[in-house]
């Protein structure tokens, strides 16, 4: 390893580097993915964020990185209407 480089710990991302970088390389290699970042929720009728799912979309493919549902509305069928949506 090169002792001039320094590797650390930071609070902020340097997304620009990295995330700049890496989307670089794919569009380069397999083309523009036409990422869509999304978000579905379920509100009360006060508009109060219960619960819902968090994702994105590129070449024509789902990744859901974040979901939940309070224990409450479990079992419902909302889960699965908020994946139908994404």
């Amino acid at each position: 390893m090169d002792k001039k480089i320094i590797i650390k710990y930071r609070e902020e991302p340097a997304w620009e580097v990295i995330g700049g970088g890496i989307t670089e390389y794919n569009t380069k290699m397999a083309g523009d993915d036409q990422g869509k970042n999304l978000c579905f929720v379920l509100e009360n009728p006060d508009g109060e964020v219960l619960g819902g799912v968090i994702g994105m979309t590129y070449w024509n493919w789902l990744y859901i990185s974040l979901m939940w549902l309070p224990e409450d509305l479990r079992g419902k069928g909302y889960g699965h209407k908020l994946l139908e949506m994404a």
